[in-house]
């Protein structure tokens, strides 16, 4: 049947008790905003360092919440409660009317809305919940929502169950790295094993380009996302020494506290691809594996090194210079070894690659049954 979002669920507004409300432990837990950023609070709220033991406003166990104040809107989180709880001032929610929604699958609703697209633009954005209450949708009957919730949650379980075996994967490596290098004594600079640090162009334009130019966010302590692009202007030919090729080592040189220092081996790259201004490419010696360099400059000691010796620029930004870069220290270990290193991570980068294929495909097979069951 054709109802609006609003028939079927109660808005709601969180508020932010007193300081002297909260405790460690109590009845109802209170979550902020940032509460959904945590990793068990991804689906379900449940985790949060804060209660309240008693509370004139309580928001029930299955209602949906998510931001509705600020640039968290734009990240689309939405979450389903716990149990009953307590939600602050710059959370909005709904509350689903049993008799005709359950919770599982307005939560998937409310999924395949973007509130980017109902956000009010002003010092402190605010989120246009009336408007996204009078969108009208087909209304399935409870039984025909219990068949599309658990086809859903078949298909997301298969999607998580991809990234757990990756992240496996990737723990993998790092156990590697310890067992092969963990004794290693001896330390040197990074100038030993790299002689040039390179950056590109800090250029973006609009209109669809055959040249494409990297976003900082394309490399990680993880891993390097080649589709993580921007085009260059239309009337820009960059330069050949600035193209990405497979086999780079790149090293981001201006970033958040947290990812100044990102380090990426590019395993492969689409074509028309060229560095930006806050990305550097390494050029190694003949001493140096470049897959060898990546790990080694993502193990602990390195990145608390990278953080001591950036400074700061504007606002939560950093950046790091190239003498700084080059003095980080990482142990000192012949060609033989790194060789011998970067063939077992070569092996396991096989097994990644069938794996992101398989989970990319549950992705896509995932949005086309969101698109088809909740075209809104």
């Amino acid at each position: 049947m054709k109802v609006q979002i609003g028939d079927i669920c109660t808005p709601f507004s969180g508020f932010t008790p007193a300081a002297s409300e909260l405790f460690p432990s109590g009845k109802y837990p209170y979550f902020k905003v940032a509460e959904m950023n945590r990793e068990a609070n991804k689906r379900v709220m449940t985790d949060t360092d804060a209660y309240v033991k008693e509370s004139r406003k309580i928001f029930p166990k299955g209602a949906i919440v998510f931001p509705k104040n600020g640039a968290a809107i734009a990240t689309n989180k939405k979450r389903i409660l716990g149990q009953d709880s307590i939600v602050d001032l710059n959370t909005g929610g709904v509350k689903p009317n049993a008799d005709l929604v359950g919770t599982d699958y307005l939560f998937y609703l409310f999924q395949q809305i973007d509130f980017a697209q109902y956000m009010r633009r002003g010092a402190v954005p605010t989120l246009d919940l009336k408007s996204i209450l009078l969108i009208e949708i087909d209304l399935p009957s409870h039984a025909d929502q219990q068949r599309i919730v658990a086809e859903l949650d078949l298909l997301s379980g298969i999607v998580e169950k991809k990234k757990a075996q990756l992240k496996t994967l990737d723990d993998l490596a790092q156990s590697i790295f310890h067992e092969m290098f963990g004794d290693v004594k001896e330390k040197t600079t990074l100038s030993t094993y790299v002689t040039e640090l390179s950056g590109g162009k800090s250029l973006a334009g609009d209109e669809e380009n055959q040249y494409k130019v990297l976003k900082t966010g394309a490399v990680t302590y993880d891993y390097f996302r080649g589709d993580d692009v921007k085009n260059l202007p239309l009337d820009y030919i960059p330069r050949e020494e600035d193209r990405v090729h497979k086999g780079d080592l790149l090293i981001s040189r201006m970033n958040t506290a947290e990812l100044v220092g990102a380090v990426a081996y590019v395993w492969d790259v689409k074509p028309n691809v060229y560095l930006p201004d806050r990305l550097w490419r390494a050029t190694l010696t003949e001493g140096a594996n470049p897959i060898f360099i990546w790990k080694a400059l993502i193990q602990f000691d390195a990145k608390q090194q990278i953080r001591s010796l950036a400074s700061g620029t504007s606002g939560t930004m950093k950046n790091i210079s190239k003498p700084k870069l080059l003095s980080v220290t990482i142990p000192l270990v012949c060609r033989e070894r790194q060789d011998a290193f970067a063939q077992r991570l070569q092996a396991i980068e096989r097994q990644r690659n069938y794996i992101e294929e398989s989970k990319k495909a549950a992705i896509m097979l995932f949005s086309s049954r969101m698109d088809k069951y909740f075209n809104v």
